[in-house]
């Protein structure tokens, strides 16, 4: 019986078919097509393994970070705000546990992790000279211009997610480069990396950034047994040269660095200023919060929950062609997002969460660093609790999540730890 290619981690088709997911990120929707294939592919595998597959060691584990995020969802529903809303994002989400059983039998094998890898990497590096080009002429290599004066390359004039999605996809590129370049190679691509984040013009991935720097850092001197403050002054210096340009010739990256120094005033309404009328949103957020407490008012009903408790004089409130009013569509904060839309049941599935996601890879990291580190990182850095963030339920960042989560459970459970060749696909 021949064996499916799809299903064979020692085969090109499940990395290209993983890569294809990143490659079509700068089309917004139309990377839903790899993430639907990718989630047959893991309903096939299921089929043929059984149960049995839920309950190996990488699958359980990754199960159990997918239920403390979907079952607070799924008791969020019954009295949601907007039920149809509520009911359609809960009942599609367990797709992305097959996706995720999908990569993790698929890049369990260290050949497949390299070639992702070095693929994915390469794609990076395609964006940024992208933005560079932009930068440099006004328009991209596909003829995009910048939209509002933010620099976005390949990922065109609507969408604005070019710096959030290469924040977190950028360790991939400097684990590339730490095996495969020279080192100045690599100081390069950290600098056009840097240099392009911040003309990207968006403080939610500036702010994840840093903290890629900081954990890329850590990495790398534990790795070398170089200084650590050695390293950080090497990165300090290229980053603040790299910022202080952008600050000079790119309007936007002025303006916007401007209006988070006023944060510094101290006052109620320069903080708000600063970010961008956040304070307001946030107490909206925290009225729905003490009106739903315990589950929410539904996960994804933000928006249709908003309006009811919006401060007087709300700016964030907005009148649709019908007529209905609507808000914010999230609380741009994770842990308020959270407990807004699924309640004390949603934060307490967040908590065990941030445990599960921290403890497996902490043990790791004491018997040295494995090659898993970069995808745990570009979650990580979004998931940190205390920073702004984009839609956590939302399709786009839940699938960038997860297939980095995933990849990085797969890394964490490969060949290497436990000797065992993943089981063959059969037709």
């Amino acid at each position: 019986m021949r064996r499916i290619a799809l299903l064979d981690p020692t085969a090109w088709a499940p990395v290209l078919l993983a890569w294809s997911y990143a490659v079509l990120l700068p089309f917004g929707r139309v990377s839903n097509l790899s993430v639907l294939l990718m989630a047959i592919a893991g309903g096939v595998l299921l089929w043929r393994q059984g149960r049995g597959l839920m309950t190996q060691g990488p699958n359980r584990y990754f199960g159990l970070l997918f239920l403390c995020i979907w079952l607070p969802m799924l008791v969020s529903v019954p009295d949601s705000v907007n039920l149809n809303k509520s009911l359609t994002s809960t009942a599609l989400f367990p797709y992305l546990y097959l996706v995720g059983l999908f990569l993790i039998h698929s890049f369990r094998e260290p050949t497949a992790r390299t070639r992702l890898l070095t693929l994915t990497a390469w794609l990076l590096v395609f964006w940024v000279v992208d933005v560079l080009i932009q930068a440099v002429f006004g328009v991209d290599v596909f003829g995009f211009e910048p939209k509002r004066e933010r620099l976005q390359g390949p990922f065109g004039e609507e969408n604005l997610n070019m710096g959030l999605v290469l924040a977190m996809l950028s360790p991939l590129l400097f684990e590339h480069a730490r095996r495969a370049w020279p080192r100045w190679a690599w100081v390069a691509a950290f600098v056009a990396v840097t240099l392009v984040v911040l003309l990207s013009s968006t403080r939610t991935a500036w702010a994840i950034y840093l903290l890629v720097v900081i954990g890329t850092l850590v990495v790398m001197a534990r790795r070398s047994g170089a200084n650590p403050w050695r390293l950080a002054g090497v990165a300090l210096l290229a980053s603040f040269v790299a910022g202080y340009v952008a600050y000079l010739q790119v309007p936007i990256v002025t303006q916007r660095l401007d209006q988070t120094l006023l944060a510094t005033q101290g006052s109620y309404d320069k903080v708000n200023a600063a970010t961008s009328s956040r304070l307001s949103l946030w107490k909206g957020t925290w009225r729905v919060i003490v009106h739903h407490p315990v589950n929410g008012a539904g996960v994804r009903a933000f928006r249709y929950a908003y309006p009811l408790y919006a401060p007087e004089g709300d700016t964030l409130l907005y009148t649709s062609k019908s007529g209905e009013v609507t808000g914010e569509i999230y609380a741009h904060q994770i842990l308020l997002e959270v407990a807004s839309e699924t309640g004390i049941v949603g934060l307490g599935g967040l908590a065990f969460f941030y445990v599960l996601l921290v403890r497996r890879p902490w043990r790791r990291a004491k018997n040295g660093i494995g090659d898993d580190w970069p995808y745990w990182l570009g979650a990580a850095a979004w998931l940190f609790p205390l920073s702004t963030h984009t839609a956590f339920y939302s399709s786009y960042w839940s699938h960038l999540l997860w297939w980095l989560l995933a990849i990085a459970v797969a890394a964490g459970w490969g060949r290497q730890d436990d000797g065992k060749e993943p089981a063959p696909s059969h037709a």
